[in-house]
């Protein structure tokens, strides 16, 4: 998954869950995320992502939400520990810096989308 992307796809999906349908394919869910108004989503993209888990194949939009929340949330978490290990073997206070904006940043992305993941799961209930 994409840097970019990661965030982005799992925001799109929350949105579907504002949608009306209440069985949804993953292709149909990734022609409305991608048709839409979520730039950076890429219907090939999203595809492969959401049947990257095998549980796609019969979720409806709020079970494809819960995937693409979780497979976000992991790919920022492998993104920050790359972040912390680049912080710890760098020299240069510039880089570090910058380094540190980014650190802060996924740590706030991965609070955000277990808020969300917990916000999606309470709904079901």
């Amino acid at each position: 998954m994409m840097m970019r992307q990661a965030p982005v796809f799992a925001l799109a999906a929350l949105l579907l869950l504002l949608s009306p349908a209440a069985h949804a394919t993953v292709e149909s869910t990734c022609k409305s995320i991608s048709d839409s108004d979520h730039p950076g989503v890429q219907y090939d993209f999203c595809v492969k992502t959401l049947q990257s888990d095998p549980s796609s194949a019969t979720a409806d939009v709020r079970g494809l939400a819960v995937i693409a929340t979780k497979l976000s949330s992991k790919k920022a978490t492998e993104i920050s520990g790359k972040i912390k290990e680049l912080l710890k073997s760098s020299q240069d206070k510039a880089e570090k810096e910058s380094l540190s904006t980014c650190d802060e940043l996924y740590s706030n992305l991965i609070d955000n989308l277990d808020s969300s993941l917990s916000a999606i799961t309470l709904q079901e209930k």
